[in-house]
């Protein structure tokens, strides 16, 4: 095609997105903002679906900056003044992620569980790398999580996969790092390898 335009915005570090099997709709990580504390904002993963006639900016907005999780206005975000008129600052014309995650949980690489090999009861369910926080008081994330969901973005179980790159004393401020999860990619051999950057290496994951 020729023509050029934005499909979305709002998205802060939206680093990673995968296509869901069924509906071939974008589904994305997002990263909210810091400085707010240990509990807020959420992180967030996002369905970006096509704009309607209904977004009258053209696409749609997740929020950011002025707007996190599930419509929540940014009280300390008050710029004096804000050239751009396709942000809005209305919380009610963004779009609410579908799942909201723990503040500084960092989210990155995400899949869905599709090949045959897997236990079925997992099919379609969704994996989702916690890179881990870099300023929480308590660190939080560094693991892989597993939400059972629908094609609509409706979580009935959610569950941790991979733990263990953090160590149990990391309550006590006493925390060490054994690695942070990225990315999660399943190849042609059905296995679901998952990239770390803390470590430098690549782990290859197969059922039994």
């Amino acid at each position: 095609g020729s023509f050029t335009g934005e499909f979305a915005g709002g998205l802060r570090n939206a680093v990673f997105f995968t296509f869901h099997p069924e509906t071939k709709e974008i589904w994305a990580t997002h990263m909210g903002r810091d400085n707010l504390g240990d509990d807020l904002p959420p992180d967030e993963i996002n369905i970006v679906k096509v704009s309607g006639q209904e977004q009258k900016l053209g696409a749609r907005r997740f929020g950011w900056p002025f707007c996190y999780g599930n419509q929540v206005k940014d009280a300390t975000f008050n710029p004096e003044k804000i050239e751009r008129t396709d942000i809005p600052t209305d919380c009610s014309q963004t779009d609410a992620p579908i799942i909201e995650l723990p503040a500084h949980s960092a989210p990155l690489g995400l899949a869905f569980i599709t090949p045959e090999t897997w236990p079925n009861e997992w099919k379609n369910n969704l994996l989702v790398a916690y890179h881990g926080s870099w300023n929480s008081s308590v660190p939080v994330g560094y693991k892989v999580v597993k939400f059972k969901v629908d094609k609509n973005g409706k979580v009935s179980e959610t569950a941790d996969f991979i733990t263990g790159w953090l160590s149990p004393s990391a309550g006590s401020g006493q925390a060490k790092v054994y690695g942070r999860p990225v990315d999660l990619k399943f190849g042609p051999d059905e296995a679901l390898y998952i990239s770390d950057d803390a470590a430098g290496i690549i782990y290859k994951l197969e059922p039994k």
